[in-house]
Formats: structure tokens, C-alpha cells, sequence
């Protein structure tokens, strides 16, 4: 049976949409199994340093929701602070963060309307973009689809609108559709399955099983010569 990878759970606070011209401002990184448990409680935290005269010019032209957002979070005030680090400084820690939990390409990158992130951290944190898995974890598209197809409430989020708070409130959200979507585990104890076997991964998907198919490795193999266990 193949390891199961770790996800690297991300948020940013920007100063816009778009990473061309907007800033970044604030990252957070939590680290969970893919079980949902979180493997350090203190995880990942940085706020970009940014001089007085860029922050008026920013504060001048956001949209009004966004300034008083992070106004409201104190966040603006934090940008020119002691607590405050240079992009290459924040790049190079974060990475070597998560080189804690998992080698380069192998975490997968979990959130809320992850790929907005992404584009900002590919834009002003290459490093740690690089390091990360191109898979996604994106709890926004489980939630539309767990909404639009079984009607299931949306979950009620208590976000202050700060990268850390709103990290683990994904992970809450996450968690929140799995008992209300999911089957359990147990519940595929009867079920046939396919192993692949380069890389060991095991699939419950009926076509994986018919056509010899792994969708981890992409390998395709002769069904007739394959391990596959009907329960």
C-alpha cells in the first residue's frame, strides 16, 4: 500500500484579484494528513514588508471592501512592522517548512478557491509554489457541488478574514462536507477493487477496475494479469 501524502493548506491576504497588480500581503500554511488531521498546531505564518509610501498608494486604490477588511484586521498597520519579512526571506522559510511534512511535488495544495492563491504565490513566492504538488484540495468546488446536487446547507464559517483563521475554518468546512457527503471508509470494505501495481495505489472506481487504469500514475495494465480484489 502506497503512503498517503500530506496537504499543504494555504491562504493569502492580497490586496486585490490579480497578482499582476495587486500585492501580496499575508500567507498561512497548515499542514494536515489526508485524514484532516493537522500535524502542527503553530504552522506557517508571514506578513510581507511593504514601505509607507506603496501601502498609501495601495490603500488609495483597492476596492473599499478590501480596505476596510484590512483595516479592520489591523493587517495595513502590520505591513511596515517588525513582524513583517521580504518576499525572498518569507519564499525560503515557507519552503523549508514544508519540506518538514513531505518531499518537493508530492502535497497536494488545499483551500478555499485555492487556484486565486496559487496565482499570487507563483507570482511572488516561486519557491514554494514550486515545491508544492500541481494536484488541489479546493473545498469551494466541494461545497458548490455537495449544494447544488444533494442540497446540503452551506456551513456557516466564522472567518475574521485573517490567512490563519481562515485556513482552519476551510479545514472545519472540509470536514463538515465529508460527514455530510462522504461515505465512510468501512463502507467500501465490500466493494471490488483495483491495485496498481507500480505504484500501489488502490482504486474503488469500476472503470479503473474493467480497463486496468491508475489514476495516481497513469499507468495502464492488462486487467487479466492484474490483482484485483472482488470481495
Amino acid at each position: 500500500m502506497r503512503d498517503h501524502e500530506n496537504w499543504a493548506w494555504v491562504d493569502v491576504e492580497t490586496g486585490g484579484t490579480n497578482p499582476q497588480t495587486s500585492p501580496l500581503l499575508e500567507i498561512a500554511i497548515v499542514i494536515t494528513d489526508d485524514q484532516l488531521n493537522i500535524l502542527d498546531k503553530v504552522g506557517f505564518h508571514a506578513i510581507v514588508r511593504h514601505g509607507d509610501p506603496e501601502i498609501a498608494e495601495w490603500k488609495a486604490m483597492v476596492d473599499p471592501h478590501v480596505l476596510k477588511m484590512h483595516e479592520k484586521t489591523g493587517l495595513w498597520d502590520k505591513l511596515n512592522s517588525r513582524e513583517a519579512k521580504p518576499l525572498a526571506q518569507i519564499d525560503g522559510e515557507a519552503m523549508a517548512y514544508l519540506s518538514i511534512f513531505g518531499k518537493p511535488g508530492t502535497m497536494p495544495v488545499a483551500g478555499n478557491s485555492v487556484r486565486l492563491d496559487m496565482n499570487f504565490m507563483d507570482r511572488y513566492l516561486p519557491l514554494t509554489a514550486k515545491y508544492l504538488d500541481y494536484h488541489m484540495r479546493d473545498v469551494s468546488t466541494i461545497a458548490g457541488i455537495a449544494h447544488d446536487w444533494y442540497n446540503v446547507p452551506r456551513l456557516e464559517k466564522h472567518s475574521d478574514h485573517t490567512a490563519m483563521t481562515d485556513i482552519r475554518e476551510s479545514i472545519r468546512e472540509l470536514k463538515h462536507y465529508r460527514e455530510q457527503v462522504f461515505l465512510p471508509l468501512s463502507d467500501f470494505s465490500s466493494a471490488p477493487s483495483f491495485t496498481c501495481p507500480q505504484c500501489q495505489s488502490v482504486s474503488f472506481n469500476p472503470n479503473d477496475i474493467i480497463e486496468g487504469y491508475c489514476g495516481r500514475c497513469h499507468a495502464w495494465t492488462d486487467p487479466s494479469t492484474t490483482e484485483i480484489e472482488r470481495k
